[in-house]
């Protein structure tokens, strides 16, 4: 309830107050973009006050230029409206004609009942007028008709104006924008001027113990809005460049306008573009008598909306803005509706800012989970929700986003082990049902096989790559003269030679162990080890033969938690009875306390306790 009623009253004061916050929000981002260049102008030794004044002043010059040409090309395009009357209702005359077949004789059909209905409203010769004095008995043709007074002329007699009357008229509809644009530069000027003083008041309104914090979302925030206010000026711009020259040699009229605007209205989300082509499209239909030119223009627009979007973005932002699809899309419309079209330009830079803040005042953090791009839940989380689901395709789509930037074995230390230690827990907590954990079994079971085999793909493509990379450079080496140097990847060496032992992965009691095991045993192979995963339905003596027929170099016991410890103190008290001088190592996977665990392991005989993949591979490996 308190959360709603803050919501409302921030509400309230945004509506209410945006005569202030939106020159204020303006002047926040303004100084944002032009917080480089005045570090740049005073590392020239211009000092801030010189740095920060000649900097407001060519952004203001350039505002006032670009509003000057847009208003003359306005005035110019009003002028030039009412000559494409005629050819715009020659087009819609050809679009009429050439329709023919159905939808040609559906619009004859509306016309001619159109026609009929308006014939059939209009009253017939002689016939008297709605609401008309009836006939009199005496003179049954004429009607008695009541004497009507003349009108009273009326005259519309306008007030003389003078000189200042007329100024005043014509400057009146500016004096709102200039005095904002004015306010907006006035706080651009303090902001810039007073930086460190105004962050200092920032960090002691929220408190010096969040000292740390209050810095780094100032520095990221700032640093992210900056670049990506930049990087949308260069893109918008370049793209309204483009705009203006392309409708300039097609013969558009008044394409600097268009250009201008095409840049401006690109700083709305998803909907700018179509409003900045949509205009130039229609007047190049009212322009020109022939369709060529206009779908030439469509064309224009088309190509720079492709290249803008796929070359020039990627190339310039390097970084997303943090803020997700769903959110920039949410955020438009809100501050659409709360400030209406300044706020739809504002939109995306406010959203990055409250994104920010959010991932480091704790207060705002459902805001970053809420509009940020990164995902709301772990890797592990996630995977484990789609199990549950029992949704097998989307966990393995989720292992393969992760897979992405890290190797296999982080996969499954950081994803799979974390995800089966979940459903463990909720397995001994009653929460899970048989149906439901021996389908999570089995998925994991066959993720982990589907990620062996296409992690043994990539390996071998690009083995097979390396090895006729070096035979085409022996080929020719000697033709050209040159020295034959040896390949940069040797072949792999035959399995026999590279396998001098076994490990031996034995799961505890459980299947989650079994898991584990197999997990172990797969990275152990690609690391160039054999190792072999019992399974866990294999009874303690027949575990017990296999060893003896086959002594491995080294055992690994797996176990998972609750009831790791326990259950891998039996396997090694059976195993060391039998075997005193064997190699074991216990991993108790995903224990928060390994040196406990170690405690509890070293009375059995060994204190080789591991808790992640990566320790017990340096282990086998020395």
């Amino acid at each position: 309830m308190e959360v709603l009623v803050t919501l409302v009253i921030t509400f309230a004061v945004l509506h209410f107050a945006r005569e202030v916050l939106i020159p204020l929000a303006l002047a926040i981002l303004l100084s944002f973009v032009l917080a480089p260049l005045v570090n740049r102008l005073a590392k020239f030794g211009l000092g801030r006050v010189f740095s920060v004044l000649v900097a407001t002043t060519l952004s203001l010059l350039v505002i006032v230029a670009l509003g000057w040409v847009m208003f003359t090309q306005t005035m110019a395009l009003a002028e030039n409206l009412p000559r494409y009357r005629d050819n715009i209702r020659d087009k819609i005359s050809s679009v009429q004609s050439q329709s023919g077949g159905a939808t040609g004789r559906a619009i004859n059909t509306l016309k001619q009942m159109g026609e009929e209905m308006m014939q059939a409203d209009t009253p017939p010769p002689g016939a008297p007028e709605p609401g008309a004095l009836p006939l009199s008995p005496s003179s049954p043709t004429q009607p008695s008709i009541a004497p009507v007074s003349k009108p009273v002329p009326v005259e519309i007699v306008r007030k003389p104006t003078n000189a200042l009357d007329s100024i005043t008229g014509t400057f009146a509809p500016l004096a709102n924008p200039m005095v904002s644009a004015g306010i907006v530069f006035l706080f651009v000027v303090f902001i810039l001027l007073h930086r460190e003083d105004l962050r200092d008041r920032l960090i002691a309104l929220i408190g010096p113990e969040q000292l740390t914090a209050t810095m780094q979302a100032l520095d990221e925030g700032a640093s992210r809005v900056s670049r990506y206010l930049l990087m949308l000026l260069i893109v918008n711009g370049t793209y309204g460049l483009g705009v203006g020259i392309g409708l300039s040699i097609i013969g558009v009229p008044n394409a600097i306008l268009f250009g201008v605007l095409a840049a401006l209205l690109r700083f709305i989300p998803y909907v700018g573009p179509w409003l900045g082509a949509a205009i130039p499209i229609m007047l190049s239909l009212a322009e020109f008598d022939s369709w060529t030119w206009p779908l030439i223009t469509i064309g224009l627009f088309v190509v720079l909306e492709l290249i803008s979007n796929n070359v020039v973005e990627p190339w310039l932002y390097g970084s997303r803005t943090g803020v997700s699809s769903t959110a920039v899309v949410a955020s438009a419309v809100f501050w659409g509706w709360l400030w209406g079209p300044v706020g739809l330009m504002l939109a995306t830079p406010l959203t990055v800012c409250l994104v920010v803040m959010g991932r480091y005042v704790p207060h705002l953090e459902y805001v970053s989970v809420l509009l940020g791009d990164r995902p709301s839940l772990p890797t592990e989380v996630r995977l484990y929700e789609r199990l549950l689901a029992t949704d097998y395709d989307e966990a393995f789509q989720i292992t393969q986003e992760h897979l992405k930037d890290k190797p296999l074995i982080d996969l499954y230390e950081s994803a799979l082990m974390p995800a089966l230690a979940m459903a463990e827990h909720d397995r001994h907590a009653g929460r899970l049902e048989e149906g439901r954990i021996e389908f999570i079994y089995q998925s994991l079971r066959d993720l982990i096989e589907e990620l062996g085999d296409r992690h043994k793909s990539v390996v071998r493509a690009k083995a097979e790559a390396a090895t006729q990379s070096s035979q085409s450079a022996a080929a020719d080496g000697p033709l050209g003269g040159g020295t034959v140097h040896p390949p940069l990847v040797q072949p792999a060496p035959p399995l026999e030679s590279s396998r001098a032992r076994t490990v031996l992965c034995i799961p505890a009691r459980d299947e989650a162990d079994e898991i584990s095991a197999l997990m172990l045993a797969q990275l152990l192979e690609f690391q160039g080890i054999s190792a072999r995963a019992l399974a866990v339905t294999t009874s303690t003596s027949e575990m017990l033969d296999q060893m003896d027929k086959l002594p491995p170099g080294s055992v690994c016991v797996c176990a998972m938690p609750p009831t790791a410890t326990s259950h891998a103190r039996f396997v090694c008290k059976r195993i060391l009875s039998r075997f005193s001088d064997m190699k074991l190592i216990v991993g108790i996977w995903n224990t928060p306390d390994v040196d406990r665990a170690r405690e509890r392991i070293r009375t059995c005989g060994t204190d080789r306790v591991v808790a992640t993949f990566t320790n017990a591979i340096e282990l086998l490996r020395s």
